[in-house]
């Protein structure tokens, strides 16, 4: 099932150094020194609209970087023009020129449809910060966030751990195959869709992002979905 899913991982996790164990479900904390911030953070950084990585690839100028505060300090963010999108506290940066369709998913005019759905909520939590639900790679993700109970067969293939506004953010980048493969075809067991989450507690509420994409809309917009998935924040106020 692996050798099946590898091409299409590679668009999502960079090589990491060599002799680190980088699998599906132990990217951050186990080797989070030499592989989990490296392969979360570089992870799937392509450009948009341009073919998988090349697998010596330099990838270190497309890894985003942030500063103390969690802002964004990538180049791209300089060069493209974002606008606000807003919940009650939450809040995250889209890119100014997608879209919002009537069944609620993103169209970039130049390149085509970006994502198939964006969306931030609340959820009441008696935990009192983010490091309280337990450490990323082993939290119930389809229990402590309320998805659909398909989605315990999703593959982690990323986390990551970051500070915006004072606040703990938890990223998953999920991979969901379907359930049933066509034997005949190993394209029909690669995942057919994308999701990635971002999570963090403030003042009682877990806030939560989520932003689906097809295999294609991935291929088209990765990094700028990363850069939007990344940009949750909470403001201050909420406490």
């Amino acid at each position: 099932m692996f050798a099946l899913l590898a091409p299409f991982l590679a668009l999502l996790v960079a090589e990491a150094p060599h002799g680190t164990s980088c699998d599906r479900r132990g990217v951050l904390v186990r080797a989070a020194a030499a592989c989990g911030v490296r392969a979360a953070s570089a992870a799937g950084l392509l450009s948009v609209a341009a073919p998988p990585l090349p697998a010596h690839a330099d990838v270190a100028s497309q890894i985003l970087k942030f500063d103390g505060d969690g802002k964004l300090l990538d180049d791209y963010s300089g060069e493209t023009q974002f606008r606000t999108l807003r919940q009650g506290a939450a809040s995250l940066q889209i890119l100014a020129a997608w879209k919002l369709r009537e069944d609620g998913s993103y169209e970039d005019p130049t390149l085509g449809s970006a994502a198939t759905g964006v969306v931030m909520r609340t959820i009441v939590t008696d935990r009192p910060e983010t490091a309280a639900l337990g450490r990323p790679e082993q939290i119930d993700l389809v229990r402590t966030l309320e998805l659909e109970p398909e989605l315990v067969r999703a593959d982690l293939v990323a986390a990551a751990v970051r500070k915006s506004n004072g606040v703990t953010f938890y990223d998953f980048d999920l991979a969901l195959s379907p359930s049933k493969c066509d034997t005949e075809m190993a394209t029909a067991c690669l995942p057919n869709k994308v999701i990635l989450l971002s999570c963090g507690v403030r003042a009682g509420q877990l806030h939560v992002v989520r932003v689906d994409a097809s295999p294609d809309q991935w291929k088209r917009a990765g990094t700028a979905l990363r850069l939007l998935r990344s940009s949750f924040s909470v403001d201050a106020a909420a406490a």
